[in-house]
């Protein structure tokens, strides 16, 4: 349930940025439990790979968005969605930073360590971020991991 309503029957578009993004396509603010969930999705043709460069940049928003002249220049979706993302986070609230793709991705140690290292700084600087990446294999298994729960919000939310 989202909000109340089954998930089935609530749309989840307004939360799908389209323009003048700031390098991510979804905000979800979960109030009740002082979490946003910023992702960035790819989708990656053959033969390609998630570039590093792409996670450098997403995994460093956090930084710019608590600069209010930054967020001023998105959309005003965007803008809307962020809500005061900087007194947000000064409040305590949790961001999960989430890279998404398509692709089978073999494991990686300069990825593991641009993530790992990029918490670790995040967590000496006092801020509640985390930076999660999510390959092919990891929505198959979160998948399945809601269709099997029968307790928590992953039943409410499928």
């Amino acid at each position: 349930m989202l909000e109340g309503n089954p998930s089935e029957d609530f749309d989840l578009s307004h939360i799908i940025i389209r323009t003048n993004d700031l390098g991510f396509d979804i905000v979800f603010d979960d109030a009740d439990n002082k979490q946003i969930l910023i992702v960035q999705s790819k989708w990656i043709g053959k033969n390609r790979s998630v570039d590093i460069g792409d996670l450098e940049k997403f995994y460093s928003i956090h930084d710019r968005l608590m600069d209010e002249n930054i967020v001023r220049t998105a959309s005003q979706q965007t803008q809307d969605l962020l809500d005061n993302y900087a007194d947000k986070v000064r409040d305590g609230y949790t961001v999960l930073l989430r890279f998404v793709t398509n692709r089978i991705v073999k494991e990686n140690q300069r990825r593991q360590e641009l993530i790992r290292n990029t918490n670790e700084r995040y967590q000496r600087d006092n801020a509640k971020v985390v930076c999660e990446f999510f390959a092919q294999s990891d929505l198959k298994e979160f998948q399945h991991q809601i269709a099997t729960t029968d307790s928590g919000i992953l039943n409410r939310i499928q």
